[in-house]
């Protein structure tokens, strides 16, 4: 079967409250140049995936009040699908297979794909979702893609994998199943983790035939499952409102891959990449990209601070805002609403400035 039944969900609904105040409300990350390229996150993830399937089989899932900067962005180039609120991962691939069922088939492979991270090697990330399609149409599983860890991250999560499957001619990469979940350990645990060579990075992309994902919901959120099977008989507004209603505000792995990792597969892969979860993170991306404009990102790192300036306004200069002490390293951020001072090991806690 391979791609010919393949339909990509960009998953563009996320918050991004880690990166205030870039990152607002009324346009997230994923809509924003975070990396001074030139080009929003969604724009560079939709860009990947069309080396992968042709516009007609690609789907920007969006909350309704996003639908008009999506389609801006992709120059309408793709179809824009709306959800009637943002309800977390959960929601979303739930309604994306039951989408795929009512206007394809269940038969068809569904992927869900972040649109707000960054991958260097776009090649290898090609590879290793074709491995995923694959693997997908073969196999009555749901697939997750793993990434070899390249350092102890406690920002990630991580994929406990087992028994390698044996090798098929239209698969690629190695491919395991899975044990067992670690959500963002702390520092001592995920390098004892990285150490034992058994666990691979969460990179929060899926893929599954509807028909797979269907019995497993109906197993374990039966009345989720009925929900969105009315709306699937009775397709209107109301009824898909409905169903956002009943499901909860979770990720997919909460609601389902930690509950049944007997039925998932892992795809490995050596991706370079990054959630861009933090604005430590988006400063090690910077640095890995070489970014040498020093109006825009004014990087010292022997001198324990880097300034991110993002202000449409004329910079005549940059000053250190704040002193860096021996240990505490400092990263300020700089928009054209907001000035943000935050030392690097207290960048989780920005998301906090966000809901004020």
């Amino acid at each position: 079967m391979s791609k010919q039944k393949a339909i990509a969900f960009i998953l563009a609904g996320g918050k991004g409250t880690r990166l205030y105040p870039i990152s607002t409300p009324s346009r997230p990350k994923q809509f924003q140049d975070i990396l001074f390229t030139g080009k929003s996150l969604l724009q560079a993830t939709l860009e990947r995936t069309l080396r992968v399937l042709p516009p007609e089989r690609i789907k920007i899932l969006v909350p309704a009040e996003f639908k008009q900067i999506a389609e801006e962005q992709c120059n309408h180039a793709v179809e824009v699908i709306t959800e009637p609120v943002g309800k977390n991962t959960f929601a979303s691939m739930t309604f994306a297979s039951f989408y795929t069922i009512k206007k394809f088939s269940p038969e068809h492979v569904i992927l869900g794909i972040p649109a707000d991270h960054w991958i260097q090697n776009v090649e290898k990330w090609v590879e290793a979702i074709e491995t995923m399609i694959e693997c997908a149409s073969i196999c009555s599983n749901l697939v997750l893609l793993g990434i070899r860890p390249h350092y102890p991250e406690p920002g990630y999560g991580y994929i406990q994998r087992s028994k390698r499957l044996d090798k098929h001619p239209a698969i690629h990469l190695p491919v395991y199943n899975v044990k067992s979940f670690v959500e963002k350990p702390p520092i001592d645990l995920a390098i004892k983790l990285v150490e034992s060579n058994e666990y691979l990075w969460n990179a929060g992309t899926f893929a599954w035939q509807p028909r797979v994902y269907m019995d497993t919901l109906q197993m374990l959120m039966p009345e989720v499952f009925h929900a969105f099977n009315q709306w699937l008989e009775h397709p209107d507004q109301s009824t898909l409102n409905k169903a956002y209603q009943v499901a909860p505000s979770i990720s997919i792995d909460y609601a389902v891959f930690e509950k049944v990792p007997e039925i998932l597969l892992a795809v490995e892969s050596d991706i370079i990449w990054s959630d861009l979860g933090n604005w430590k993170g988006v400063v090690s991306v910077l640095r890995k990209l070489g970014f040498k404009d020093k109006t825009r990102f004014c990087d010292s790192p022997d001198q324990g601070f880097c300034i991110l300036n993002y202000s449409s306004k004329d910079l005549i200069d940059i000053h250190v805002l704040a002193t860096p002490t021996k240990d505490k390293n400092l990263i300020v951020v700089m928009s054209d609403k907001a000035l943000l001072i935050v030392e690097e090991d207290r960048v989780h806690e920005v998301r906090k400035l966000a809901t004020r």
